[in-house]
């Protein structure tokens, strides 16, 4: 059974606080755990605070409060976007950070990736005839804006597995 410790009451703390600054005075309460590790943890944050206690001068505190200047903000808060063309969709945001070349190149290598596998399959068939594809169907670019739309939205919209993400049944379904 763990050992309880006796935490001093108001009183004691009162008395502690008011009566002596001396280190080598002892106090009432006592600790239960026996462990020298403790003690030595607890002279070293009394050393550390006595030492960073000493640093202050009476120069760096003030009885005075000041008045904090209030400050005036001008600019409009939230997301400024400079963009030429109007932003009205959320396509249309999902178009400024992915521009349709940064689309273009992820498409050409997603497809040139598919040929390479389709063309290796063929060289080195695999033991299972369900792996093996049948056909390579080439990504479009809105395909592959469907698809970073899905990714920001699973990190942003958490379910348990990733198949839940595509329910039909209407109350686990995403809205798109």
């Amino acid at each position: 059974m763990a050992k309880r410790v006796k935490y001093p009451s108001e009183s004691e703390i009162s008395k502690l606080l008011n009566e002596s600054d001396s280190e080598t005075e002892e106090s009432s309460f006592s600790n239960t755990s026996n462990s020298e590790s403790d003690c030595s943890d607890d002279t070293e944050i009394i050393d550390y605070l006595d030492d960073s206690a000493n640093d202050l001068s009476a120069s760096d505190w003030q009885t005075d409060i000041k008045e904090l200047p209030s400050l005036e903000f001008s600019a409009n808060s939230g997301i400024y976007i400079n963009s030429s063309e109007p932003v009205e969709t959320e396509m249309d945001f999902l178009n400024l950070f992915f521009m349709n070349e940064i689309i273009e190149i992820i498409v050409d290598e997603t497809n040139k990736f598919s040929k390479l596998i389709f063309e290796k399959s063929k060289i080195e068939p695999s033991s299972s005839k369900s792996q093996e594809p049948k056909c390579i169907a080439e990504v479009t670019g809105n395909e592959m804006r469907v698809f970073m739309s899905l990714i920001i939205l699973m990190s942003i919209i958490k379910k348990p597995t990733i198949k839940m993400y595509f329910f039909q049944i209407q109350y686990l379904a995403l809205l798109f």
